[in-house]
């Protein structure tokens, strides 16, 4: 995670009511994209304002807070301020200081305040690791070690102040998305006939038979007309195929790629309040998403384990809210959201039923949840193409699909992790006429 430069706020701009016309000169001045003021120094009842005047200047507001006075009253008077919550040890600060402080914040589910580690001891990184989603550049060198861990028999063995519940979940064996259609060898079964090529073979991989067999069903076999080993980009770079009533497949007349992402656009353009977007990723509908939040319509937060996604999330929309985090465990407070995106991202989640639960809880009764993802398609690819795509380090590769659910499973998995809580209003499954994805819209019920 790229450190972010602080310098420390002024003291002759205090954090507290009537300033205002102070912060807006600091702010001036500020050469860092972070500014950082201590607890001790700030009336609490300023710190949301602040925090708003620094936000609307470009930069980022950090309260740094020993991690002994870091309480659960504190979080709860600076919500809704858009913070970065800073810890610090002092000399008094113990290590069940740490355990206390850690605990708060991996509880603390607003989705404004986000944390950030300042003077940490040693001990306490592997848990700050897992918990922290902003990395502060701050001036001062801080010791590779506290003081006190020094003097401690255990601190090379040490994993850190916290608990067992901090630590990372064990990943699940992921699958592909997609396979691949090769030249048969003579008096192959089974073969696919594609206009323009030899008889083709599916090379099934992980993938079974069954699931193969229902994907060609389905109408899910495209030409790769891209030179990248790895899609991105499916409109541009996959020509839907068709079969026709002599059984070959050749080019579809029309796309349904266009249609079918102009639906899903007009959708969340319609969206107004609190949008979370869980497993945001390389952010599609930016503009949408930029002129909405510039009229005051919305508050777009995404959720989203991946740093870099992160980073340029928030240059890309400078008015969100960026959460480090994952979708089985939202970072926010109960019922504060009126919709919850899944946009590709279903197929990613390790624990649906967690998530769904999750989306349960931050979803307003009367708010919306919209899912949308990919189900399994072939690939028809050039000798050349299919090189290049299997000299791919498969450790390095963002390969990380754990399913290929389709509409109907998606949903049956709604029903069963949140019985009576979701009416379905929108539903457009994967079919011979349709592009791979599915989209789903879901109504949260009362109760």
């Amino acid at each position: 995670m790229t450190p972010l430069a602080a310098h420390p706020w002024p003291t002759w701009a205090p954090v507290r009511p009537g300033c205002e016309d102070r912060w807006r000169a600091a702010l001036g001045a500020l050469r860092a994209r972070a500014t950082v003021v201590a607890f001790g120094q700030v009336q609490v009842e300023a710190v949301a304002a602040w925090a708003a005047a620094v936000r609307e200047a470009g930069r980022v507001g950090v309260l740094q807070v020993p991690a002994e006075q870091l309480s659960a009253t504190l979080l709860c008077a600076v919500d809704g301020a858009p913070l970065v919550v800073g810890l610090s040890h002092t000399a008094a600060t113990t290590r069940g200081d740490w355990r206390r402080a850690l605990a708060r914040l991996a509880g603390c589910r607003s989705p404004w305040l986000r944390a950030a580690a300042l003077h940490m001891p040693a001990c306490a990184a592997p848990q700050w690791a897992a918990l922290g989603d902003v990395r502060i550049a701050w001036p001062a060198e801080r010791p590779a070690h506290d003081a006190r861990c020094l003097r401690c028999p255990a601190v090379d063995r040490c994993p850190g102040p916290g608990s067992g519940r901090f630590g990372p979940r064990p990943l699940r064996a992921p699958t592909s998305n997609q396979f691949d259609l090769q030249a048969a060898p003579a008096g192959a079964n089974a073969v696919v006939r594609v206009h323009g090529e030899p008889p083709l073979i599916a090379v099934t991989g992980s993938v079974p038979a069954a699931a193969l067999a229902r994907a060609l069903r389905k109408g899910q076999l495209y030409r790769d007309r891209s030179d990248r080993a790895l899609l991105n980009d499916f409109a541009a770079q996959l020509q839907p195929l068709q079969r026709n009533r002599l059984g070959v497949w050749q080019p579809r007349a029309e796309a349904p790629f266009a249609a079918e992402e102009a639906r899903l656009v007009q959708r969340i353009g319609r969206l107004r309040g609190l949008v979370v977007d869980i497993g945001a990723g390389p952010l599609r509908y930016v503009a949408a998403l930029n002129a909405a939040l510039d009229r005051g319509e919305l508050r777009y937060v995404a959720v989203e384990p991946d740093s870099d996604h992160l980073r340029a999330g928030q240059q890309a929309v400078p008015r969100g809210v960026f959460v480090r985090g994952v979708g089985e465990a939202l970072p926010l407070r109960s019922g504060c959201a009126d919709a919850v995106l899944m946009l590709r991202s279903w197929n990613h989640l390790r624990d649906v039923g967690a998530a769904v639960r999750e989306a349960t809880r931050v979803v307003r009764p009367g708010g919306l949840l919209i899912a949308v993802d990919n189900e399994l398609f072939g690939l028809v690819r050039s000798p050349e193409q299919l090189a290049r795509a299997r000299a791919i380090d498969r450790d390095r590769a963002p390969f990380e699909h754990y399913r290929n659910a389709g509409l109907a499973e998606a949903w049956a998995a709604i029903v069963r992790s949140a019985p009576g809580h979701w009416r379905q209003i929108e539903a457009w499954p994967v079919g011979p006429d349709t592009s791979n994805q599915w989209q789903l819209v879901a109504e949260r019920l009362q109760g």
